[in-house]
């Protein structure tokens, strides 16, 4: 009876002492969920693990990914980004970088989105649910169905692996009853044995002591979202996941990881790494595994979208509640025009909202000096239409336009490792424009260029840009460019002239960032030299210069 008690005594403090540990977590998570409502994520997002789905799907996916760069998709990413779980984050990154140009996937996400409107309560209650799938090991879901899974043990390793641990517990037990000598040398020598196969093969199944148990907690994540309707029940839905819970039962020995608490300054922690290591749970795992993840690698993955599709529909939920408005866009097939009420760029804080409407087979062409908001005017217009196509989100009043393909060029840069010129850089940006943008049977292109040609001399900048701009816009492109060159709002009829001005005031230069249609009525550069402190002989000298080769090269 005494050793009954001495037994059950730790066990009952243990069982405590987890379950009062685990109330205080929960009540921190809820806490957390509300208090993040709406906010943009403080964590540095590490995109090599984020891009493992995107990557492990489209393995040989060709695109023109220059707009991505363009319009700094790593930060607007990180703005927009309101997942719970890292498949989500993983989805959501697929999503953006793929441009679904898909009715029916917006479709589909605003149903979610009307769902999870109805009860605040449920919004948090799955935001609660998904909280396990936010470890850093549920990146690694994506590679069990991504990648086909070979054993890397030999036979006889495999054997030993299998059988090691019930050995060591049987020796355990025998030497508690009957202490030998020859019972602890084998115990001590399989325990070195097992000590060495953990170290030498983590780094070989690392990957898979972190996403076989974030496995369990999808399935269970599914599990209850199914139950509780948030997941549709069609035939398809529910077969993949009785396959995936299947195999997720053949994997009990991983509940022995799963439960451990994950905190490496916690008891717990501790007690389960020292019997991963002398049981060898995790080749254990690896070994057990590896035939039955391939088996099902299809209905994981099916399991996994759908968890994701609905944390990010819960994203952007999160999204639009932190932004100061918002519209769904409206999408137009055959569409010749893009209209944009109140658009602002969003990664810029307190950003100038705009609004223009283009006219039919007509580009934009904006003038402007540096700093007056050409640039990031662009910027958001690619922003807003890649948003709008995808989280069926806009950063505007109102958006109105046909799905498009994005083409940019705005950040060239030389490549001296190719032996590439800033300019020819520049070209063969604007040469896989060209031909995209002259593609049979695809999608209107929304071309977006900064500056034409800058890396040449005015002459042939000019030249070029005006031919290559007028070819464009005869293959039925939205098309805005930027530039500083005035010349070209004379020479390009078929585009609209509009100008962001600034005001010179008080010796400084006053922008206003707004739009307007219409030249550039005076520009401000030599101005810009004199205000941060240029010598006065080199603004006086640079004025006269300025003004004799307006008055000789210059059309009016």
């Amino acid at each position: 009876m005494i050793w009954i008690t001495l037994f059950a005594f730790p066990l009952l403090a243990l069982l405590f002492f987890i379950r009062i540990n685990a109330s205080k977590k929960k009540k921190k998570i809820r806490l957390e969920i509300e208090s993040n409502w709406g906010l943009e994520k403080e964590e540095v997002s590490d995109f090599n693990l984020i891009a493992k789905y995107s990557i492990g799907i489209n393995p040989i996916k060709v695109s023109n990914d220059n707009y991505l760069s363009d319009l700094d998709f790593e930060k607007l990413f990180n703005r927009i980004d309101r997942t719970n779980t890292r498949p989500g984050q993983q989805f959501l990154y697929n999503s953006l970088r793929s441009n679904y140009n898909n009715q029916d996937h917006l479709i589909e996400l605003e149903n979610r989105i009307k769902k999870l409107h109805n009860s605040e309560t449920i919004k948090e209650d799955i935001q609660e649910r998904l909280q396990p799938l936010n470890s850093n090991d549920a990146y690694y879901i994506s590679d069990i169905f991504t990648k086909t899974q070979k054993n890397i043990f030999p036979n006889f390793a495999e054997a030993y692996i299998r059988v090691a641990g019930i050995i060591i517990l049987i020796l355990s037990i025998e030497l508690v009853i009957r202490p030998k000598t020859l019972i602890v040398c084998i115990l001590l020598l399989m325990l070195a044995i097992n000590f060495f196969i953990h170290l030498f093969n983590k780094r070989f199944i690392g990957k898979y002591t972190h996403s076989i148990p974030q496995l369990l907690n999808l399935n269970k994540t599914a599990s209850w979202l199914i139950e509780n309707h948030h997941i549709e029940n069609t035939d398809v839905n529910i077969e993949s996941y009785k396959k995936v819970k299947k195999l997720c039962n053949s994997l009990g020995l991983v509940n022995l990881q799963r439960a451990a608490i994950r905190d490496p300054t916690e008891i717990l922690y501790l007690i389960s790494e020292w019997i991963n290591i002398f049981l060898l749970v995790e080749p254990l795992v690896f070994v057990l595994s590896i035939p039955k993840v391939n088996k099902y690698a299809n209905d994981i993955r099916k399991i996994y979208e759908l968890v994701a599709e609905i944390d990010v529909a819960i994203s952007v939920m999160s999204l639009r509640a932190g932004l100061a408005y918002y519209c769904l866009p409206k999408f137009i097939p055959n569409a010749e025009s893009m209209m944009v009420e109140d658009l602002y760029h969003p990664l810029v804080d307190n950003c100038i909202s705009n609004s223009i409407i283009t006219e039919k087979n007509s580009g934009v062409l904006i003038t402007g000096s540096n700093m007056s908001g050409k640039t990031t005017f662009i910027r958001a217009i690619g922003c807003n239409a890649l948003i709008a196509q995808t989280l069926n989100t806009s950063f505007s009043n109102a958006y109105e336009a046909p799905f498009l393909r994005i083409l940019t060029s705005i950040n060239i840069k030389d490549d001296l490792s190719e032996n590439k010129s800033y300019f020819q850089s520049e070209a063969l940006s604007i040469l896989d424009i060209v031909k995209k943008g002259n593609e049979e049977g695809a999608l209107k292109s929304l071309i977006i260029i900064d500056e034409v040609f800058k890396g040449t001399n005015t002459i042939e900048r000019i030249s070029a840009a005006k031919a290559v701009l007028s070819y464009l816009i005869k293959r039925n492109n939205l098309i805005f460019v930027s530039t500083h060159d005035m010349e070209l709002a004379t020479l390009l009829n078929d585009y609209v002239v509009y100008s962001f001005e600034e005001l010179v005031a008080e010796n400084q230069l006053v922008f206003d960032y707004k739009i307007k249609k219409g030249k550039l009525k005076k520009q401000n550069g030599i101005a810009v030299l004199s205000f941060i402190g240029f010598p006065k002989e080199i603004i006086d000298e640079a004025y006269n210069i300025d003004a004799m080769l307006r008055n000789k090269y210059l059309v009016n």
